[in-house]
């Protein structure tokens, strides 16, 4: 395996036209059907890309951005010239000092260790920096902090929203009560208002592992109605602090440690420690902090983070409503990608 690995990144091959052709079309096409039902998930993370400069940077490798910017280079491009921009930037990545590995393997294979040790060593062999397991820190750009927002126009018959908060990082304890909140305003504000009145197929909060706080809808007819279902959230918490009971409290943490609690596979243990930084103990203390989580706490959390003039970012996918602006609001209309 580890001989496999070591032609793919040391002797990637990208000079058979018809091939790269194919995968090109292969690989837009799949972006492009996707579209649908993924809608909400590409409207979070454009609304995410307003606030932050790393979802910024995803939303342009992952996002609508990615989409148009790989259509246009299908539609613009000789094949040619995108093979050899494949081939620099494989001569570039591909190296050593831009790689960071993980290996699991089984404690009883003794002779992996000198297998894994000569795989490390032959990426880094004609590289002058041989330090290994690294990360190369990059100072964030700072976002302007006004509330904004963006239109992706496109020609389907329905919506998709979202609106993102900034909040705090996972370690924060602020972070296990906004998880828990995220569960109990889907079940109670958002599925019954945004799905069955408004008539949405779906909608619901999310909070992402870097601390930003999502709201969502999925297949929206009604943006407007929307976006000022999820600015009003703080009203709706203040007026309805009974339903939260015992019963609701226990069902949104048990949501919650179902998630947290459900069986890893052996190919992924240890991956969020690689990834992410994410102990073992910090996870331990993250499960203790949600069941310590109180009623009062919901409330509290949600006056905080979601008043009408905390900084958010916002996308609606789709053809939208003629105004979505709110107030000081900065909007942005962009064609998206083609169907």
């Amino acid at each position: 395996m580890m001989d496999i690995w070591g032609e793919i990144f040391c002797k990637p091959d990208f000079s058979n036209e018809e091939r790269m052709r194919m995968l090109l079309t292969n690989y837009c096409s799949a972006l492009s059907n996707g579209i649908i039902d993924s809608g909400h998930t590409y409207a979070m993370q454009a609304a995410r890309a307003l606030i932050t400069s790393v979802d910024e940077c995803k939303e342009n490798l992952m996002g609508l951005q990615h989409i148009v910017t790989m259509q246009e280079l299908q539609k613009n491009k000789k094949v040619e010239d995108i093979q050899l921009t494949v081939d620099s930037i494989a001569q570039s990545v591909l190296k050593g000092s831009n790689l960071r590995t993980a290996f699991h393997y089984s404690n009883t294979n003794v002779q992996i260790h000198d297998v894994v040790e000569a795989f490390c060593k032959n990426l880094c062999a004609n590289v002058d920096q041989k330090e290994m397991n690294r990360i190369n820190w990059t100072d964030a750009k700072k976002m302007p902090r006004d509330n904004r927002g963006v239109h992706i126009v496109m020609n389907i018959p329905v919506n998709f929203c979202a609106k993102v908060v900034p909040t705090v990082s996972y370690t924060d304890p602020d972070y296990a009560k906004l998880r828990v909140l995220s569960r109990f305003l889907t079940s109670k504000y958002l599925h019954p208002v945004v799905r069955e009145q408004n008539g949405a197929y779906g909608g619901g909060a999310m909070l992402t592992l870097d601390g930003v706080f999502n709201f969502y809808s999925y297949r929206d007819p009604n943006s407007r109605v929307t976006m000022n279902v999820f600015d009003e959230t703080a009203e709706w918490m203040s007026k309805n602090v009974n339903l939260i009971d015992d019963q609701n409290l226990f069902e949104a943490k048990l949501s919650i440690l179902q998630q947290m609690d459900q069986p890893v596979p052996e190919y992924m243990k240890g991956i969020d420690l690689f990834l992410y930084g994410l102990s073992y103990d910090i996870w331990k203390t993250q499960r203790e902090r949600v069941l310590a989580v109180k009623k009062e706490d919901l409330v509290e959390m949600c006056l905080k983070y979601f008043k009408n003039d905390q900084w958010s970012g916002k996308c609606v996918i789709g053809e939208g409503s003629k105004d979505l602006k709110d107030g000081n609001e900065i909007w942005e209309t962009i064609s998206g990608p083609q169907q």
